[in-house]
């Protein structure tokens, strides 16, 4: 298809389909916002008249509600991970509720034994920084605002961080 012939029906017919196909809202948000600024450089230089991406209309974003694991899963889980190395992080993670980087992101000093609380501060990435350097594991702020939290500690998850600081003295 020329780029002159591209229509708003033609954008919103892929994103509908693509919706069809169980693509995320944000996905199709991104895919929306780059053909725009595409059909807008080419509306710039002339090619096009209008930029057919101004009529699309997105789908109603479905806001899902969270699954957790039942007890019978978690239990299932962690029988199935005893002889993994991460074992202790996963029970870390099921105990406390916290995302994998946040886990990984701990140090000693976010724990309080005495008050019996963990802080959740930062939380460790694994990607590039910039283009022209290698990926590497870094140290960042949570996801969001709400994500800097307090939580309490769970006896199971008390058991676990005293079982991994003494193993790695």
């Amino acid at each position: 298809m020329k780029l002159q012939s591209v229509k708003c029906i033609h954008v919103q017919n892929l994103i509908n389909s693509l919706y069809e196909k169980g693509f995320s809202y944000g996905t199709l948000n991104l895919l929306k916002s780059l053909l725009k600024e595409m059909f807008k450089k080419a509306v710039g230089n002339g090619y096009m008249l209008v930029n057919p991406c101004e009529a699309v209309v997105m789908p109603k974003k479905v806001k899902y509600e969270p699954r957790f694991l039942t007890e019978q899963e978690q239990t299932m889980f962690l029988e199935a991970s005893k002889e993994y190395y991460h074992y202790d992080i996963f029970c870390m993670d099921l105990s406390c509720g916290a995302r994998i980087g946040e886990v990984l992101g701990l140090k000693w000093s976010d724990i309080d034994f005495e008050k019996k609380t963990i802080h959740i501060q930062r939380t460790l990435h694994y990607a590039k920084l910039t283009a022209d350097e290698k990926i590497h594991f870094f140290f960042t702020t949570p996801k969001t605002e709400a994500s800097d939290r307090t939580i309490p500690m769970l006896p199971e998850t008390e058991a676990v961080l005293r079982r991994v600081r003494k193993s790695s003295c």
